[in-house]
């Protein structure tokens, strides 16, 4: 309609000659005005007795009503039959329709504008008003007394409530204004959206205070009185969210670095911290020392019941950041961001449920905008979280964006205009009725049956259910016995398991209703346990919904009670999870998008208006609503009409919609869902073999020839310029830089490292340092290894979704603990690599193959259709990659080393003392000494790469080194300086090896630890040291001791107050804590970390005297 009455549509000759022939139904359809013909008031309780007596005020003539007797006695009987709040709503709804869209009229006449300044002024000042609405409400009706202001001829309508200044509509944001100010050059669409915030104060006004909605009235009238509490839609608690999924507990180990314990939450075996390699867990259920939870309690063996984790502690207020703009960027000038995913939801919701009761909330807050005018930013701002908005902005215009955002959102999940999707909004905010609650009855999860079995009338009709399908079932399984039907009997036994489950968890609900309240009835089943029993007899569950569902939403209407409060606040994340539970009820139906269709013509039959009004045979043909099977043969084969029926052209987005609106997307179609979710991220993946060729070209060429600065002005311009190979050098540049230039952005972190912004900004080109390019892990070299780990990661990620699935379907797929399916990055190449053609080969096919249409025009996907192109073509047979990488050591870099990652990969063992005198007198000079630490560091360096992220432990501890150099790093020949080293030492020796070297090659070993550090200790001090030094294990401290000063303190971050033995006792030595070993007890505890370093070289001195 709205197309059609613009230019160029509008003015185009073919529809001015269609206007010109008299075609009755195009002549009813476009109308004389924009106005929408349908009415979704039109249903309320008391609308038509309003809608008659406003109406009936603004008659001139003998059949007016000058003095308003219709409203007043209308005021009257509503306070005699208790139905003020339905009039409420009812009279604004009345004054919109009847008044305020008159402004759209090309032109008002003189004697109806000076009715409704007179309608204004009655709802501003009527004694007879003051009991049924209060002086806000009184205001906001009187406000859609024609116009705002505008030139429709609101202009003159000005009286008590059009005060200047802070309040009222002549202070709104102008944005505000403009999207209620109507004049005949009004869009339809601008229309269509005014009403609906009309109609959501309209609910807000009917609501009573055990009405969900009621809410609404508080955001809109008093969001000032909202502050501190907490509202729908909002950020949730990851953490609580987290711990409701797996249950069981979760600690810190002695870094405090968290880990999770399944089951009962008490650890019954130790393993080692993935980010420390300190030892975490415990066993027969008594945690380890040092131990803490994430509460930062001290854990014990005593089970105290689920962790506190589990309490949602989501913040409250108002915690949504500002609005994304159309192209994916964020709003008011506060820079750019990531655009969200439509799908982004909290707590469960439908991402539709979602959207819509964010649409509810900033509607009534746009209204409140409009209603306070100035003072609005003032009342608003108390209910605004900091953490998330800016107090700062603009909120009119900050709430108005999100309408719009979430109303274009909710558009793409519907794939509806905005005229059938508004529609849908007006039903889920009509009254709901006995046939919606019959029709929403199979949306109630089993969840929700349980929360409700403390009522009553759910309680008694849950037994009586139960009691008939136990019966129905034991029946039926004896039946199946006695005719030996074995597949019967398995169905048979599915329902009586999942009977007998909730039999069993509707008696415990008294008591851990008594004993948990409301919030801990959800606790009762385990994680995932009522998913299960639902998943194994739908036909059961289909029965339970359908006897239970109606009790249920009648209940979660009534829960005000329940939650403490009645609905106009939530006090507490219980109250407002609980709200979202109830609304998901009245809106989750209308929004089903299996029957969205059905739906859409049950809320237009509510809200159209008579058949006269509209081109009835028109708008059947216009909407594709025509029975082409009805239709005579001979008619059929003259006009074709199924042929021209429209069909949407296809388009990914709207397939992965429809895709993520499907009922458990991700368990019926893993490795698509994932496929299409995470394409951008899968796009550098095709880039990985030469991105580890360019490394590996850098790594021979470079390593140890240049020292970190010359490395640094060197570009990598520079080095293809000078490469030997310049074509093969090239190819793997331009890989390296698609790779980083694609993935790079979706880097965060390496470890628990966070990487610094001024990395995160950076595009790769060939005017870069080419120490972008070369692996290390510190400085700018961690770039390119978390680049690698990143890249190898999401490629063994998707590809164990895809090996699952595989599995599932009973494909004989190779498995990570196979090699044949492992590649090494020494032999990576791009026939294993995720590669891909978006748009010239999947679109195309789906287009082709797996899009079809319904008799009546719904477009049918074939998703395993899809997704099993996906597993023919392009990802059945990749292996997983397994990383063996070399970091780069630079000139300069000598003695420093880090080998905390190796020690977690490979169990390592300490040299005895006899055994470390004899190489040290075999090599003879610091010269050979640093010859063979070279082989060491570079033997570390690989080690601690292999298997990337993937891989944690490797079982190669009793590999000699010299096999290792000479089979896997291919170094012929090498030249230990050491007959013990040669034929001795295993790989579970290399850090004990390292440590020897080191200190006989390094002058100073201490030379890059922090000043702060190395104050000697007094007389007094050095001589309590000296004499507890008999007591205590030298050779097993003191390499502890040096090997946490050498990692720990090269930065002043840890403090030099604090006690030296509160520092080492959690220091390692062969599986045993320094702390348990009972000599530790003699290491004075009055030693501070500033003198460290001193009680070290103390410590020494009394291991060489006494040898």
């Amino acid at each position: 309609r709205s197309a059609m009455q613009a230019p160029p549509l509008g003015t185009s000759k073919w529809v001015r000659e269609w206007r010109e022939s008299g075609d009755p139904g195009l002549i009813r359809f476009l109308g004389q005005s924009k106005l929408p013909s349908d009415n979704p008031f039109r249903n309320l309780p008391l609308f038509a007795d309003a809608d008659a007596a406003v109406a009936a005020g603004l008659a001139l003539g003998a059949g007016g009503d000058p003095t308003f007797t219709a409203l007043k006695r209308l005021c009257a009987d509503a306070l005699a039959k208790s139905s003020v709040p339905e009039l409420r709503g009812a009279l604004l709804a009345a004054v919109f329709h009847e008044c305020h869209l008159l402004s759209a009229l090309r032109e008002v006449p003189g004697p109806t504008r000076s009715r409704v300044a007179a309608m204004r002024e009655f709802f501003l000042a009527a004694p007879e008003l003051a009991k049924v609405l209060s002086k806000p409400e009184r205001k906001l009706v009187a406000l859609f007394c024609l116009g705002l202001g505008g030139p429709g001829g609101g202009g003159e309508a000005k009286g008590k409530g059009a005060a200047s200044g802070g309040n009222g509509a002549a202070g709104a944001a102008p944005a505000v204004l403009d999207l209620f100010r109507l004049d005949h050059r009004t869009r339809p669409e601008r229309v269509l959206l005014a009403r609906f915030c009309v109609h959501v104060a309209v609910a807000a006004l009917s609501a009573k205070e055990n009405d969900p909605l009621r809410l609404l009235h508080s955001l809109l009238f008093a969001p000032e009185s909202l502050k501190g509490t907490w509202l729908p839609c909002m950020a949730e608690d990851l953490t609580a969210m987290a711990v409701a999924a797996l249950g069981g507990k979760w600690y810190k180990c002695a870094n405090g670095h968290a880990y999770y314990v399944d089951n009962c939450g008490l650890p019954m075996q130790v393993l080692k911290c993935a980010t420390c390699g300190v030892k975490i867990g415990g066993s027969n259920h008594k945690p380890l020392p040092g131990q803490k939870t994430l509460e930062g309690k001290i854990a014990t063996e005593k089970c105290d019941g689920p962790t506190k984790l589990n309490e949602d502690r989501s913040e409250p207020n108002y915690c949504l950041k500002r609005a994304e703009a159309p192209g994916g960027s964020k709003k008011n000038g506060e820079g750019e961001a990531k655009a969200s995913s439509p799908f982004e939801t909290v707590r469960g919701l439908s991402p539709t449920c979602n959207r819509a009761f964010r649409l509810f909330m900033h509607a009534a807050l746009i209204l409140g905008a409009l209603l306070r005018g100035r003072d609005f930013d003032a009342s608003v701002l108390p209910l605004m979280n900091a953490g998330f908005v800016s107090a700062k902005a603009a909120f009119a215009r900050f709430f108005l964006d999100h309408l719009n955002g979430d109303l274009a959102v909710l558009g793409k999940l519907v794939r509806k205009p905005r005229d059938d999707l508004v529609t849908l909004l007006h039903a889920a905010l009509a009254p709901p009725g006995r046939d919606a609650d019959q029709k929403g009855a199979q949306n109630v999860a089993l969840e929700d049956i349980l929360r409700h079995a403390h009522v009553p009338a759910v309680r008694q009709a849950a037994k009586q259910v139960l009691g008939e399908l136990l019966n129905t079932l034991q029946q039926r399984q004896a039946q199946a016995q006695a005719q030996q039907d074995v597949q019967a009997q398995q169905e048979a036994a599915k329902g009586l398991n999942l009977v007998n489950g909730l039999r069993m968890m509707l008696r415990r609900v008294p008591a851990a209703l008594a004993r948990m309240g409301m919030a801990g009835l959800a606790s009762m089943a385990p994680p995932g346990a009522l998913l299960q029993l639902e998943q194994q007899s739908p036909e059961v569950v289909a029965t339970v919904k359908e006897r239970l569902g109606p009790l249920v939403l009648a209940a979660q209407r009534g829960d005000a009670k329940g939650a403490g409060a009645n609905w106009s606040i939530c006090r507490n994340s219980a109250a407002r999870n609980q709200w979202e539970r109830a609304m998901r009820a009245r809106v989750d139906p209308w929004f089903d998008s299996t029957e969205l269709g059905r739906r859409l013509e049950a809320a237009r039959a509510m809200f159209s208006a008579a058949e006269t009004e509209e081109g009835t045979v028109f708008m059947a043909e216009l909407r594709e609503r025509v029975d082409v099977g009805a239709m005579p043969a001979k008619m059929r084969r003259e006009l074709c009409p199924a042929l021209w029926r429209y069909r949407p052209p296809f388009s990914l987005e709207e397939f992965n919609m429809e895709l993520n609106l499907q009922e458990d997307h991700e368990a019926a179609f893993p490795v698509l869902t994932s496929f299409l979710s995470d394409e951008p991220t899968l796009r550098a993946l095709r880039y990985l073999p030469e991105a580890v060729e360019f490394q590996t070209l850098l790594l021979r060429r470079y390593n140890r020839a240049l020292d970190r600065e010359a490395a640094r002005k060197l570009s990598i311009r520079d080095v293809l310029a000078t490469a030997p190979n310049r074509r093969r050098w090239r190819r793997a540049f331009e890989g390296y830089r698609n790779a980083w230039n694609l993935g790079w952005r979706f880097v965060e972190r390496f470890g628990c490292l966070e990487l610094p912004k001024e990395f995160k900004d950076l595009a790769l080109d060939e005017g870069s340092p080419v120490t972008f390019c070369m692996p290390q892990e510190k400085n700018e070299g961690i770039c390119a290894l978390a680049l690698i780990n990143y890249l190898s990661t999401r490629h063994n990620t998707f590809m164990e979704r895809v090996y699952e699935r595989l599995l599932l379907r009973g494909g004989n797929m190779q498995r990570i603990d196979d090699r044949k399916s492992v590649v090494s990055t020494n032999f990576f190449s791009s026939a294993h690599a995720i590669s891909y053609d978006l748009q010239g080969q999947f679109a195309p096919f789906i287009a082709k193959n797996c899009v079809r249409f319904s008799d009546d025009g719904r477009v049918i996907y074939d998703f395993e259709n899809a997704e099993q192109y996906l597993l023919d073509v392009f990802f059945t047979g990749k292996p997983l990659v397994k990383v063996t990488m070399r970091m780069v050591q630079y000139r300069d870099d000598e003695g420093i080393v880090d080998t905390r990652l190796f020690r977690q990969k490979v169990e390592q063992v300490m040299l005895n003392r006899e055994e470390k005198k004899m190489i040290l007198a075999e090599l003879g000079s610091p010269a050979a000494a640093n010859k063979c630490l070279r082989l060491l560091e570079t033997s570390i360096s690989f080690l601690q790469a292999t298997g990337g992220s993937m891989v944690q432990k490797l079982d190669i501890a009793e590999v000699k080194l010299c096999d290792y150099v000479r089979d896997v790093l291919l170094v012929e020949n090498a030249t230990f300086g050491s007959d013990t080293v040669k034929q001795k030492i295993k790989l579970k020796h290399i850090d004990s090896l390292f440590k020897i070297l080191r200190d006989f090659t390094v002058a100073d070993v201490f030379e890059p630890v922090h000043p702060k550090y190395k104050t000697s200790l007094d007389q007094k001090a050095s001589d309590v040291l000296r004499n507890s030094a008999g007591k205590m294990d030298l050779e097993v401290l003191l390499p502890l001791l040096q090997e946490f000063i050498v990692q720990y303190l090269g930065e002043s971050n840890m403090s030099d107050t604090g006690s030296i033995h509160e520092f080492i006792g959690y220091l390692e030595h062969e599986n045993t804590f320094l702390t348990d070993m009972p000599w530790f007890s003699h290491f004075p505890k009055m030693l501070l970390m500033k003198n460290i370093c001193d009680c070290y070289k103390i410590l020494e001195g009394c291991l060489g005297a006494t040898e």
